[in-house]
């Protein structure tokens, strides 16, 4: 099935009966959905009326852009605040598309904290899925709710219903063969994570079939040359595509093709000589994917000549040069990461403090005070545990945890910690 194009699954009559109570916010006094209020697919043309220009009130509608520009900008603390203000005060104005897109919202902003709200967000999303139709695979049609709920679902370790639920959001059956099972399904959305999943399933071969399936779909639309917005969708869904695809050759050991595409899709040849490769191309990201695997597989010259290339410095530079911090984080955090594999620790340790606005030779209560920068300070404080600085590692930290909420500065040291 080609992607962009509508289903045309037909929604069953499989109605759930509507709850009387939501759990949706505590803090909220019993909801009972208007008769109006039917969840029904976001294709459908009620739906479509729905979502159109509904005459809310200004303060609704400061608040439901807030909310979303909050989680797009993953600020997720400060957008579950919004969406629950929303519950709170405007879900008696809002339509049911709205609600369920709220509601979905809330979601979204708990899967990404900790695992308490994350079985909140499975068990919301539980409750708003009672109150909609299926298809005949038994997917929500309700829109986005069952992609979430999935990944959700997936944060907790609940593998096997997210597999089932992506299952029949793909229109698959779980007894189809397999290469039923890879075959795209049209939604991107839903392939996609069904392939990530499957990686963390360790069912590597459907995950590499899947991905390559939809890597020869997508290429095929894109040769047939479609409209200029339609052609940047397919073009931003094949990078992804690209990127899942070194991710999972890199876990699968067949380095020598996740190296191959990278250099295929930075614009350069597997057989160009060292300088060429190490220079940067025109694609960042891309860029930064391949310094990644070069630290994987054990290049970490050609990786360090990479980066500095990127970040305008000679590899002959001075030291002062070479731990100023530049104007692209995401290049000297990278730096930062390579450094500490290639145990230049002194190196790293500078450029943190650069990064962070002190200097090396300043007095321990400069050191140890947060930067206002949560992943420059934590990065600092994984580098002085790792050559032995406890104390001022222990100090940073809980200068980090007062200064920051402390929820979110534990669990990113964790992810540090973790690699």
């Amino acid at each position: 099935m080609r992607y962009g194009l509508k289903s045309t699954t037909v929604a069953t009559a499989k109605k759930a009966t509507k709850k009387s109570k939501t759990d949706l916010n505590p803090k909220v006094s019993t909801f009972t959905p208007p008769a109006q209020r039917v969840h029904e697919h976001s294709d459908t043309p009620s739906n479509s009326q729905q979502r159109g220009k509904t005459p809310y009130p200004e303060a609704t509608t400061e608040r439901i852009n807030h909310a979303f520009e909050a989680l797009k900008k993953q600020n997720f603390e400060s957008a579950e605040e919004a969406f629950r203000v929303i519950l709170n005060e405007d879900q008696d104005v809002l339509s049911p598309f709205h609600y369920q897109n709220i509601v979905v919202g809330l979601a979204r902003s708990l899967k990404e904290q900790t695992e308490k709200k994350q079985i909140e967000a499975c068990s919301l999303l539980q409750e708003l899925r009672s109150t909609g139709s299926f298809t005949e695979f038994g997917a929500s049609t309700i829109h986005n709710l069952d992609l979430t709920l999935s990944r959700c679902e997936e944060a907790v370790g609940g593998y096997l219903d997210a597999e089932a639920r992506l299952l029949a959001l793909r229109n698959k059956k779980p007894d189809a063969d397999a290469k039923t099972l890879c075959e795209p399904s049209g939604n991107f959305n839903a392939d996609i994570t069904m392939a990530r999943l499957w990686q963390s399933m360790d069912k590597h071969t459907l995950t590499e079939t899947l991905l390559l399936n939809i890597k020869s779909e997508l290429t095929k639309r894109l040769q047939s040359k479609p409209y200029a917005p339609t052609e940047q969708r397919l073009s931003k869904h094949l990078h992804t595509v690209n990127m899942a695809l070194v991710r999972i050759w890199q876990v699968m050991d067949k380095h020598e093709r996740a190296e191959g595409l990278l250099l295929n899709i930075s614009d350069r040849h597997p057989n160009a000589d060292e300088d060429r490769l190490c220079e940067p191309s025109a694609h960042h990201d891309i860029d930064l994917k391949l310094v990644r695997h070069w630290e994987l597989v054990g290049k970490y010259k050609r990786a360090e000549r990479l980066l500095l290339n990127m970040s305008g410095k000679p590899p002959n530079a001075s030291e002062d040069i070479l731990c100023t911090h530049s104007e692209d984080r995401d290049i000297d955090l990278a730096l930062v990461r390579l450094w500490q594999l290639m145990d230049k620790h002194k190196l790293t340790e500078r450029l943190l403090l650069s990064m962070s606005g002190k200097h090396p030779n300043a007095s321990e209560d400069i050191l140890y005070t947060p930067s206002e920068h949560l992943d420059i300070d934590l990065a600092l404080v994984h580098l002085w545990q790792t050559v032995g600085k406890h104390e001022l590692a222990e100090k940073l930290f809980r200068g980090c945890c007062e200064f920051y909420h402390s929820n979110e500065c534990e669990l990113a040291l964790l992810n540090i910690s973790s690699g």
